[in-house]
């Protein structure tokens, strides 16, 4: 085995650890939290992965802690273990060699230009490497990335990412997807492309696992070299692939061979320790503090990935939290629930299992924090998840110091499905990520040594975040509230008040605001003067940003901003003069709207209908996306590459009689609520119209009625057929923002 942590680290942990009294600080100490990483990422723990002997090592080593500093075991039989089933394999080696390259043949290194997958298959293979696109096949999705390729004992390649077609992709473009329909058609091994370098630990899990398949990542130069003398570049096939699938017989041989040894079904531990609240009404409420505390072991050529930052930071973090919480003499309000999970980089697997089998009812988790990769950085502090609790957040952040005040830096929490959040969060559980910002080198990279571990980062974030989830675990009013999950939904959405009329003093802040200007004043002096006051006034705001496109609008929203859109309307298409159509994208115009111009009907004034083709594809062309009603008579005027949000208001009888007349990849449907209205009424038109397509806008509703209402809707929503809180998430804002 290759060692990788210096004798230094380790003196030092010891000195550190030694030298501090375990009682006798009660803040969190970046020091301390330092020599604890340096001692989880040193090589006796092996790389920490779960289920092999580095896995069980660490559990012990953690339970030992919280042991030690005074916590009460959480784990179901008493102790502080949760223990959970996982398919268990060793890498032993592997090699990669093109034979057909313009140079010869060229061998590729293991853990520079290829990893192998986690759980791989073993075996040896000689085969043409086909290139597959996606590797994505869905007839009804209009999109097959084999076409009439046959695969059956080729090397599929594949690129990771889905169709840019209209059609939600979220649930096949996982390696387990991909990698299931290779397997059905043959495949005798099978690539995925990662980047320009090939890092280590991607999974698959037990489902799809064959134990003669070999998988592995490749970086950017295994593909140059099948690619060359091919007619074509990475570069150019993505781009090509945006527009059709693109099967691709490179005609290109590759000797591929992985040896990995199943060790079978075996068990890893979540490691759970309970500090009791103190109130005797709040107590009831947890508080879930997290991190996972597994890596990725040892690859083939015994190259130790001890992951000092990913997430031994995170793993050392809690700890020192723990420690520093257990050692106050006043005990919070409410009950904290110290969590190392287990599995995290063979798919959230700890996390996953303990949300399907909480020792805690789920219900009664009032918030998750997460912390994942928080050891390297600039030393500013980044927290995403203060929308679940505006009133506390906002006190919170009040109640911070200067000092700690700018290092904060806020957003929303993290949409994403790959971190220890994810499973917490699709239960309906308030969630907030916490992580250090700035770059984080060495990402599944066995240089991730604790050397590079700076010990004012990771104190950073666990002061703030010791702050911040003591402020919240001593919050004097209920964190969870009736209808939970309707309050977490509406509270994580990405609304945009259309009609521009939310202030400051609306029930609830939107993401955005549209600003409309009336068509007959653009380029005009008023007109230049409101813009630029609209423009200065977003650049100055503390919270605000001037969003040109609704990607604008998603990408402020993640970095805790609020948006301000800029809108022409007009009662007729002439008062837009056709000169002034260029100033459209000169000042940041999103979106159009003609609330009262009626088109051209179908079959009357050809010349007048042409005339509206062309001035809709000239404002298509300036970036502007057109707000319409559910008149289909509007398919026939606008450009099709155009994105248009079709407005439908159910409370006053609006409805598609035809869904497919609407271009899948530009349509997108805004469901507008503007009054109580019936669950499974707005479920059945939702599903009608498909989820995927639709954004359900609240707006109008929460300016008029405010926000109780709203929430137990939400909550009532989720639970329709065919509706789930990930799918309500999803038509609250993720749909309204993916192209």
């Amino acid at each position: 085995m290759r060692r990788i942590q210096g004798i230094a680290a380790i003196v030092f942990a010891t000195a550190v650890l030694q030298a501090i009294p375990l009682r006798a600080a009660r803040a969190f100490d970046g020091d301390r939290a330092k020599a604890l990483d340096a001692e989880i990422s040193s090589d006796r723990f092996e790389g920490r992965k779960s289920g092999l002997a580095g896995g069980t090592k660490i559990e012990q080593f953690v339970a030992e802690r919280f042991e030690e500093y005074g916590l009460e075991p959480a784990g179901p039989d008493g102790s502080f273990f949760q223990e959970f089933p996982l398919l268990v394999t060793e890498e032993r080696g592997g090699s990669m060699e093109l034979l057909d390259d313009p140079f010869g043949a060229v061998k590729f290194l293991l853990g520079d230009d290829f990893t192998l997958i986690t759980n791989s298959g073993s075996g040896d293979v000689t085969a043409e490497v086909v290139i597959v696109g996606h590797g994505l096949s869905d007839r009804k999705k209009g999109w097959d990335d084999y076409g009439d390729i046959d695969v059956e004992g080729k090397i599929v390649l594949i690129v990771r990412g889905a169709p840019e077609n209209g059609y939600d992709w979220s649930e096949k473009t996982g390696r387990d997807s991909t990698l299931n329909e290779a397997l059905d058609r043959g495949a005798a091994a099978v690539l995925w492309i990662r980047g320009d370098r090939a890092v280590n630990g991607a999974a698959i899990h037990e489902g799809v696992y064959d134990p003669d398949v070999p998988l592995a990542y490749v970086g950017e130069r295994v593909v140059d070299h099948i690619l060359y003398n091919s007619g074509t570049n990475l570069e150019q096939y993505k781009k090509k692939l945006k527009d059709a699938p693109r099967p691709f017989p490179t005609g290109k041989r590759l000797h591929f061979r992985a040896d990995v040894k199943l060790l079978g079904e075996k068990t890893a531990r979540n490691v759970l320790a309970l500090l009791p609240g103190t109130d005797p009404v709040l107590a009831s409420e947890v508080i879930v503090v997290g991190a996972h505390i597994d890596h990725i072991g040892i690859n083939g050529n015994g190259f130790i990935y001890n992951g000092a930052n990913d997430n031994g930071s995170g793993a050392s973090l809690l700890l020192e939290m723990a420690r520093s919480f257990a050692a106050h003499r006043e005990r919070s309000r409410r009950t904290i629930l110290f969590a190392g999970f287990a599995g995290e980089e063979q798919g959230l697997l700890g996390s996953t299992f303990l949300t399907e089998n909480p020792i805690i009812a789920v219900g009664d988790m009032a918030a998750m924090f997460n912390f994942d990769m928080v050891g390297q950085g600039n030393g500013d502090v980044g927290v995403g998840g203060g929308e679940y609790f505006p009133e506390m957040w906002n006190a919170f952040r009040r109640s911070l110091d200067e000092e700690s005040s700018k290092k904060l830096k806020t957003g929303r929490a993290w949409s994403g499905e790959s971190s220890d959040h994810a499973p917490f969060r699709n239960k309906g559980v308030p969630v907030f990520n916490v992580w250090a910002e700035g770059d984080h080198l060495f990402y599944h990279g066995f240089e991730d040594d604790a050397d590079w571990i700076d010990e004012e980062v990771i104190g950073s974030v666990g002061a703030i975040g010791e702050k911040l989830i003591g402020f919240a675990a001593d919050w004097d009013r209920p964190l969870i509230p009736a209808h939970r999950s309707g309050a977490a939904l509406l509270n994580g959405s990405k609304q945009i008040d259309f009609d521009g009329t939310s202030g400051k003093e609306s029930p609830f802040r939107p993401v955005a605001s549209v600003r409309w200007y009336t068509a007959d004043r653009i380029g005009k002096h008023g007109f230049v003067l409101d813009v630029a006051d609209d423009r200065a006034a977003a650049a100055e705001g503390d919270s605000f940003a001037l969003a040109a496109t609704l990607d604008d609008v998603s990408s402020a929203a993640g970095d805790g901003k609020r948006s301000l859109i800029l809108g022409v309307e007009g009662d007729a298409l002439e008062e837009l003069a056709e000169d002034r159509v260029p100033l459209l994208d000169v000042f940041g115009i999103c979106l159009a709207r003609w609330p009262g111009f009626e088109p051209a009907p179908a079959g009357g004034d050809s010349a007048r209908i042409r005339e509206e083709k062309e001035f809709f594809e000239r404002l298509s062309e300036r970036g502007v996306a057109f707000l319409v009603g559910p008149d289909p008579i509007w398919n026939d005027r606008l450009p099709e590459g155009g994105l248009r949000l079709v407005r439908i208001f159910p409370s006053r009888g609006d409805s598609i009689a035809d869904i497919s007349a609407y271009p899948r990849k530009s349509t997108r449907f805004i469901v507008s609520l503007d009054r109580p209205i019936d669950a499974k009424e707005v479920g059945r038109l939702i599903t009608s119209l498909e989820w995927s397509r639709v954004h359900l806008d609240i707006m109008p509703w929460l300016t008029e009625e405010g926000v109780a209402g709203v929430i137990e809707f939400l909550d009532r929503l989720s639970e329709e057929p065919g509706m789930t809180p990930k799918i309500v998430r999803g038509i609250l804002g993720k749909n309204l923002y993916r192209r």
